[in-house]
């Protein structure tokens, strides 16, 4: 759903959800970047305004928080309709950006930075890890 959204809403095909799920496993970055037609994955410039590693960080943790929990509504069969929506406006709104610039972002690093973009993915998950050890010493 997420995906195809950002897909289309940069006017690029949709994808199936079987490609989408052969995408998965490295993060919201590199899903977006392999699911980009070839053709729009060249060295381009930097985005209208760039967003630094840090900044990346925490908005890619926002949507990630955001992602499983619909996917946690979705399971318990609850209705998650224009929750997506509002959820991203709300993120996008908190850090100043749009959805436009978070995805030119995201295209930027992967196409142009490639070790900064491993290195924001990598903290990104870092902070889940961390979060996932504190609430198992809670236990």
């Amino acid at each position: 759903d997420s995906t195809n959204y950002a897909l289309t809403k940069f006017n690029y095909p949709t994808r199936t959800l079987e490609e989408i799920t052969s995408f998965v496993g490295n993060g919201v970055a590199v899903l977006i970047h392999k699911a980009l037609p070839d053709n729009d994955k060249s060295k381009e410039g930097a985005p209208s305004i760039l967003l630094t590693e840090q900044q990346m960080v925490d908005v890619m943790i926002d949507v990630q928080i955001i992602e499983q929990s619909i996917n946690y509504r979705r399971g318990r069969n609850q209705s998650v309709t224009n929750l997506k929506q509002r959820a991203y406006d709300t993120i996008f709104s908190h850090y100043g950006i749009t959805d436009s610039i978070f995805i030119e972002n995201l295209n930027y690093y992967n196409t142009n930075d490639l070790p900064k973009m491993k290195s924001i993915v990598d903290s990104v998950n870092a902070y889940f890890t961390t979060k996932q050890e504190e609430i198992k010493k809670k236990k």
